[in-house]
Formats: structure tokens, C-alpha cells, sequence
């Protein structure tokens, strides 16, 4: 049931998302590598709009690009602190959860029209 479908894809996406943290900030200094891709993503953070932001969020949750995700969200964080991004790495987990929990409850609501 659908239920049960959402509850397995929260469930993965979760667990993909706290593996990407704990890589993140358990690293002592970022790569070279990181570093080039939060550039990257700030620039493209600054021409965003808030609810285009949000949809970037929900398409990279739904292709698993966990790492990068966490990264954006870093990156609009600064841009729209306090928001719907969290106030603070601590807030990583629950903030994607809500984002892509929302995704999931309105997408599954756009199966049964």
C-alpha cells in the first residue's frame, strides 16, 4: 500500500542521508573536491528562488544523491537561515526528512487524481 511505500522510501532516504552526514563532519578538513562543489553550489544557490530550492532538495533526494543534497542544503541554509533548511548541521537529518516527507505525501496525493 501506499503507506507502506512512503514509509520505506522516508526510511532509505534517511539512511542514506545520515551516512552522507556523519562523512561530512566527520572530516577533519573538507577535500579539495568538497570545497569546489559548495563554490559550485552557492553560486547556483544565490540565482535560486526558495521554492526552487526546495524542488532542487526533493530531486536530488529522489535520485539518492544524498551527499550532494546535504552539501545544498549547507548552501541554502546560509542563503535562507532559520527556514525550512534548518539553523544548524545538527538540523541536516530532520530538515531533509520533513522536505522529502512533504514530496512524497504530495506526489502520492497527484497518484490518486
Amino acid at each position: 500500500d501506499k503507506a507502506t511505500d512512503i514509509s520505506d522510501e522516508l526510511t532509505s532516504m534517511q539512511k542514506s542521508v545520515e551516512s552522507a552526514v556523519a562523512k561530512i563532519h566527520s572530516s577533519p578538513t573538507p577535500g579539495e573536491l568538497l570545497l569546489q562543489q559548495q563554490q559550485q553550489f552557492t553560486e547556483e544557490v544565490t540565482s535560486m528562488t526558495r521554492p526552487h530550492a526546495i524542488r532542487r532538495l526533493e530531486e536530488l533526494l529522489s535520485k539518492k544523491q544524498s551527499m550532494d543534497c546535504v552539501i545544498y542544503l549547507h548552501c541554502m541554509r546560509k542563503r535562507w537561515k532559520g527556514d525550512v533548511f534548518g539553523s544548524s548541521e545538527e538540523d541536516d537529518i530532520d530538515a531533509l526528512f520533513a522536505i522529502y516527507s512533504k514530496y512524497l505525501v504530495y506526489r502520492s496525493e497527484g497518484d490518486t487524481v
